[in-house]
């Protein structure tokens, strides 16, 4: 909930999409697998990260650990703002840049399979999110996102009456 955390000291911004929904994402994802049948192939593991406002520093720190022992992950997907539905556009964006592309081609699929709403391009301007340190690491990464920055984040006026759920439920069930 890094919009609450200090990045300034003086905000009363309640975070509710920066980051709240993307928190608010993994531990429904991490509940409803808990309380399935599913068994998966491989690991999965959930992961938040203190800091990304001030340098990425929480998942600097975490992918750095991973690369210097070595450990092999498969794919990392960044679950960050994922409740902003700009004018209803009812669409998943996947940020295009600073991610492995072909990632990108199968997270297309899988949002075909199991989506209502569909994947859209976003190229994401200005800056990143804790993907980018595990990239920097050398794994593979995606990040799917809001279709347009939400203007309320880091104000007051990012609060839960200014989203829509339902983008949050597309996130959750491509994840």
């Amino acid at each position: 909930i890094d919009s609450t955390a200090g990045w300034f000291p003086s905000s009363d911004a309640p975070g509710a999409d920066d980051d709240a929904s993307g928190s608010a994402s993994v531990l429904e994802i991490l509940r409803v697998l808990a309380y399935s049948d599913y068994v998966p192939k491989k690991s999965i593991e959930f992961h938040s990260y203190a800091a990304e406002e001030m340098g990425l520093l929480g998942s600097a720190d975490i992918a750095g650990r991973y690369k210097r022992a070595n450990a092999q992950v498969h794919v990392m997907m960044q679950m960050d703002m994922n409740g902003w539905n700009p004018r209803d556009a009812n669409v998943i964006a996947l940020v295009t840049n600073g991610v492995t592309p072909a990632v990108n081609v199968f997270v297309r699929k899988v949002i075909a399979a199991y989506c209502e709403w569909p994947p859209r391009d976003f190229f994401l301007r200005g800056g990143s999110s804790d993907h980018a340190s595990w990239l920097r690491n050398g794994y593979r990464v995606c990040f799917p996102f809001e279709i347009q920055i939400n203007p309320n984040i880091h104000t007051p006026r990012d609060t839960l009456d200014k989203l829509d759920l339902r983008l949050s439920h597309q996130h959750m069930k491509m994840a």
